[in-house]
């Protein structure tokens, strides 16, 4: 992922759409997950770039050929409104220093991207997404995968890390958003018209430091209701299924996906990297 660097100093209290959700805020329950075996996707150091991998997981049961894929994400396309994620879940202002660069270690296949934040205030957050084509806001169906590696200092400085898919069509906006809880230690997703946190039993101990971890979620939808249908983590599919309805925002189509990082309350900085990222969308 070569890239140019940004770095922003930000003071900001808007909400955004997206994983611009309280990081704080208090679950509804938790969601029942399980394993249900290893996915048809690869492991730690290997999902296919060049737009022809055709990935797996969505509860081990195994997914068609998709109908596009989305793995070019230029660094310098990254949108962000900076610490607009809602911070500490009460949409207080809170400050800031925040980049994405391009980084050659540590890398799967020679370029990461390196996504930093240095709180200035408690629990501040730093929000990135990218603006996919409009033309797969109606696929009801989509994947979202990655490969992250969080340094240990990360993984102890971090509250979370959060990322999602966003489709809006036909005036109804759809989000699939999932939170890697470190402080609960579970996997969250994110009721969107309610904005609230709904924990799942999915854990977080698999994502140990120092190494790269394969990452990859599934989401399908109606015409009302999100499905946030399974998470592979390293090979491991959990089925989660937990169901949102959409909220009607009467926007136009569009179709994101978005990174998040947010700090804890000690305000240590952190980076995260993170490579061959893709969406598919069936």
């Amino acid at each position: 992922m070569n890239c140019s660097r940004f770095v922003v100093l930000a003071l900001m209290s808007c909400i955004l759409a997206g994983c611009g959700a309280p990081s704080k805020s208090a679950s509804n329950g938790d969601i029942q997950a399980s394993p249900t075996g290893t996915s048809g996707s690869t492991g730690s150091g290997g999902t296919g770039g060049g737009g022809g991998g055709t990935g797996g997981g969505g509860g081990g049961g195994g997914t068609p050929t998709p109908i596009a894929v989305v793995d070019t994400f230029s660094i310098a396309s990254w949108q962000t409104c900076g610490t607009c994620g809602n911070t500490g879940g009460s949409g207080n202002p809170a400050s800031a220093i925040y980049s994405v660069s391009d980084a050659t270690t540590p890398s799967i296949d020679g370029h990461s991207s390196k996504f930093s934040i240095a709180a200035q205030d408690p629990y501040a957050d730093a929000y990135w997404w990218y603006v996919d084509s409009p033309t797969y806001a109606s696929s009801k169906h989509v994947a979202y995968e990655f490969q992250l590696y969080m340094p240990a200092s990360a993984r102890d400085a971090s509250q979370a890390v959060e990322f999602e898919f966003q489709q809006t069509s036909g005036g109804m906006t759809f989000n699939f958003a999932w939170q890697a809880d470190f402080s609960r230690g579970i996997w969250r997703n994110f009721d969107y018209l309610n904005r609230a946190w709904v924990g799942t039993s999915v854990p977080l101990t698999m994502l140990t430091p120092d190494t790269w971890h394969l990452i990859r979620v599934e989401g399908t939808r109606d015409g009302t209701t999100v499905t946030n249908t399974s998470i592979t983590v390293d090979g491991v599919a959990y089925t989660v299924n937990s169901k949102f309805t959409a909220k009607n925002t009467g926007a136009a189509n569009k179709f994101t996906n978005a990174f998040q990082l947010d700090s804890d309350g000690a305000k240590d900085p952190y980076a995260v990297y993170v490579d061959k990222m893709k969406v598919e969308i069936y």
